[in-house]
């Protein structure tokens, strides 16, 4: 291969719709097709996916067998970035001609987001605090690490933006984003689907008359590892369907799901839909509708919060049906807290740029960095 690009997106994923998880850092132009690419590990999954032909020409797609993807096309000295920790990875990270770093798509409290195999990589580009404790008390980083630069904090650069949405007024319309079923034990599955936890939420919310109608945006996986989530957000959105206008918005939506909601009303994505209120798992549509700034309440399942989210969680979470609602003024307090914790950034400055300037800054300082060549303050 041409050694020709001085950055590039590496996916390993079996996941038929994983690239559209990456495809909102292109948009928004944190990476150029032209000059960061995506190389996409070639796998069975992946020829499933009605996504190819456009994500050809938003990314620049190359997909590769699996041994190119320890010799990409990058100069010496050049970045991999990584939004999937996937074990294939592990090949990957062995050519030390360039740099390697862990970006993951989002920002999440689901144990998915901190673990151990983190350490395989140069460095790991994190959202904020929130994310650099959560590595330390896992003890994944140590403090050395943490002093030497390895976590480097990018703000909302890699969370995904909400398109299609925007934030509204009282009485738009209530989003709900249940997350899919995950990997791992149940301890890790969050999803407010199971049960029909969510939905009762729901009904009680729009039972209120407080919103025009209600739009349901699955996590675009959902179904692929348990047809009992497929059959449960079907039984929601038509038992819902019954009382309150509802819409289903199924955009990036992998096969199987799309396959499953035949026939449901589907959200029109043409313009944005104002959002006066959202719910969503522990996910990372938490930090996605921070991002945002659209007010949202936290289903809970199975979770206990980290320390520094106990006073906002107690304010925006929801674990039993019927609890009363906060109101206006104090949610949009809890908001705030909940932004400066999650969200940080290695030089403040960083804040207020665009996302390709944001990277380079990001690029610089991992090319100035002095981890790896003895510099760590031990």
């Amino acid at each position: 291969m041409d050694r020709s690009y001085t950055s590039a997106v590496l996916v390993d994923s079996p996941i038929a719709t994983a690239v559209a998880q990456v495809l909102p850092f292109y948009r928004a132009g944190t990476f150029c097709a032209a000059q960061s690419p995506l190389f996409l590990r070639r796998q069975w999954g992946q020829y499933l996916s009605p996504l190819r032909a456009r994500v050809a020409q938003d990314c620049g797609l190359q997909v590769i067998a699996r041994g190119q993807a320890l010799t990409l096309p990058l100069r010496r000295g050049g970045v991999a970035y990584y939004p999937f920790n996937s074990q294939g990875n592990l090949n990957a990270v062995n050519n030390r001609q360039y740099r390697h770093v862990l970006i993951l798509h989002g920002e999440s409290n689901k144990a998915a987001s901190v673990r151990p195999a983190a350490r395989i990589y140069d460095f790991v580009c994190i959202a904020g605090p929130l994310a650099r404790a959560r590595y330390r008390d896992a003890g994944i980083f140590t403090d050395a690490d943490l002093r030497g630069g390895r976590l480097i904090e990018v703000g909302d650069l890699f969370v995904q933006d909400l398109y299609g949405y925007r934030p509204g007024q009282a009485g738009d319309y209530l989003l709900y984003t249940p997350t899919w079923e995950g990997y791992g034990s149940r301890r890790n599955d969050h999803s407010s689907l199971i049960g029909g936890f969510g939905r009762a939420v729901v009904q009680q919310i729009m039972s209120g008359g407080a919103h025009r109608g209600v739009i349901i945006r699955p996590h675009p996986y959902t179904g692929t590892l348990s047809r009992a989530h497929l059959i449960a957000l079907r039984r929601d959105v038509m038992a819902l369907a019954r009382d309150f206008p509802t819409f289903i918005d199924l955009r990036d939506a992998n096969p199987l799901l799309r396959l499953a909601m035949t026939g449901l009303r589907h959200f029109n994505a043409q313009g944005t839909a104002p959002i006066s209120l959202a719910l969503c798992d522990v996910s990372g549509m938490e930090a996605a509708l921070l991002k945002a700034r659209i007010p949202h309440r936290i289903l809970l399942r199975q979770f206990s919060p980290p320390a520094a989210l106990a006073q906002v969680y107690r304010v925006k979470s929801i674990a039993v049906t019927g609890a009363p609602a906060p109101d206006h003024a104090a949610l949009q307090e809890a908001d705030a807290a909940h932004r400066a914790l999650v969200f940080g950034h290695a030089d403040p400055a960083m804040a207020a740029q665009p996302p390709a300037i944001r990277r380079a800054f990001v690029e610089e300082m991992i090319m100035h960095s002095r981890f790896w060549e003895g510099g760590r303050d031990d």
